[in-house]
């Protein structure tokens, strides 16, 4: 989804859209390197194929902590009330200040891996 990227604090970046393949999906981030605690806010955003503009954000906003450099998840499961996915789908990525040293850089620089998608089992 995104390649190995250096993002600054107060960077924010909105991937390609994709086309939904599930009801759910899980989002992955492979942490590289970091400076000064710097930590990945990330947001999924939906839309109709024929609908121009950003999308509406779903669900809750997942977080990667980067204090451990390893490969860090979150799911998004559409829940009461949540209309769910429409025919795309696309991610917006910051970086935000995670109570690193005042005054000193904060950077991360990772990669977004592909989307992992399932469907909601029904009985």
């Amino acid at each position: 989804m995104i390649p190995g990227t250096t993002l600054h604090l107060g960077c924010e970046v909105l991937t390609e859209w994709v086309p939904r393949q599930g009801d759910n999906l899980i989002v992955q981030c492979e942490v590289i390197q970091i400076e000064n605690s710097a930590k990945l806010e990330v947001e999924i955003y939906t839309k109709n194929a024929t609908t121009v503009g950003n999308g509406t954000a779903v669900g809750s906003t997942g977080s990667f902590d980067t204090e451990d450099r390893h490969a860090l998840s979150f799911e998004y499961s559409p829940g009461s009330g949540d209309p769910g996915l429409n025919d795309l789908v696309r991610l917006h990525i910051k970086v935000v200040d995670n109570g690193g040293t005042a005054g000193s850089p904060e950077w991360i620089h990772c990669r977004i891996l592909d989307l992992i998608w399932y469907d909601t089992a029904r009985a």
